[in-house]
């Protein structure tokens, strides 16, 4: 039941904007990644709302092929990718828009040979904290800067990365215990208390240091003893934008940076027979059967 309810009715996903809509409306934004996608609901949700063929959505990343046979019986494309990679796509190909909603907290912790480790010194202390040759930091930290150098590698100026996730699993600073941990005060407390012990406060100061103005930032990394149900359980969200082109050291104004983005990416031409599944899932279906594919009862055969 509850997974019918999560991915399979049609009902719009809470996370989104309705400011994103008169973004779309308005044309400012026109392309959108759909990080971790799942069954395609934002794609559904699109078309509910007419905004389809407003804009070209990328949509990447679902659990396992019951999801990706959900996507097909909606006429969906997508692809599976794991934000750990960089992402296959040209590095000039800028999205307005980079949506990710409840996949975050599936980021793992790196483990001493694993991958991403190569030459990495590491050690775990425990309470999922290691030591990484002298620095120590939340295990899982290598693997968000990963997650977000891709996503927000692709960001086009003035592009906006929407991330929301429950808080997960949150690190114990070292040194402190759990009750300590929690409050903020003078001395030794106050240092330990910026210790990024969650998704939200690492991909929060990674965007300050990128430059990125905070849009909004809802949530903090509690460590309780509480157990939550899991519809229950404490949430966060960091919407970020990132600054705008310039030209010659001069900054542009929004409406400038919309149209250099424009001109960058080029205009858009009909798809040539045998274009990678990249180039096609930027498109949509139409653009797919018009390319030479296939529909099936709306369903999409995909060749790789």
């Amino acid at each position: 039941v509850a997974w019918g309810y999560n991915y399979v009715q049609a009902r719009d996903k809470w996370e989104w904007r309705p400011s994103y809509d008169d973004e779309i409306r308005s044309g400012r934004w026109t392309r959108v990644l759909d990080a971790g996608a799942g069954t395609c609901s934002l794609d559904a949700q699109f078309r509910r709302r007419g905004l389809r063929d407003r804009v070209l959505l990328m949509a990447f990343g679902f659990y396992d092929c019951s999801m990706a046979r959900l996507c097909a019986e909606r006429g969906s494309l997508i692809w599976q990718w794991d934000w750990l990679r960089p992402l296959p796509v040209c590095r000039a190909c800028g999205f307005d828009l980079v949506f990710q909603a409840e996949g975050v907290h599936h980021t793992p912790r790196v483990k001493p040979g694993g991958p991403g480790t190569e030459g990495l010194p590491l050690q775990y202390l425990g309470h999922g904290v290691c030591d990484f040759g002298g620095r120590v930091a939340d295990c899982r930290e290598p693997n968000w800067a990963r997650a977000l150098a891709h996503l927000g590698a692709h960001l086009a100026c003035n592009g906006t990365l929407h991330l929301q996730d429950k808080i997960g699993k949150v690190s114990r600073p070292p040194r402190l215990g759990a009750d300590a941990a929690d409050r903020a005060g003078d001395g030794p407390e106050a240092a330990e208390a910026a210790f990024p012990r969650c998704w939200l406060d690492y991909a929060r100061a990674w965007a300050e240091r990128e430059g990125m103005a905070v849009v909004e930032h809802r949530g903090y990394c509690l460590r309780s003893r509480r157990r939550f149900a899991a519809d229950k359980q404490p949430k966060g969200t960091l919407v970020v934008r990132k600054a705008a082109c310039a030209v010659h050291g001069k900054a542009l104004s929004e409406a400038q940076s919309c149209r250099v983005a424009r001109e960058q990416r080029g205009p858009s031409r009909p798809l040539p027979q045998g274009t990678g599944i990249d180039g096609l899932a930027l498109r949509g279906h139409r653009a797919w059967a018009q390319a030479g594919r296939t529909l099936v009862n709306g369903n999409i055969v995909v060749k790789l």
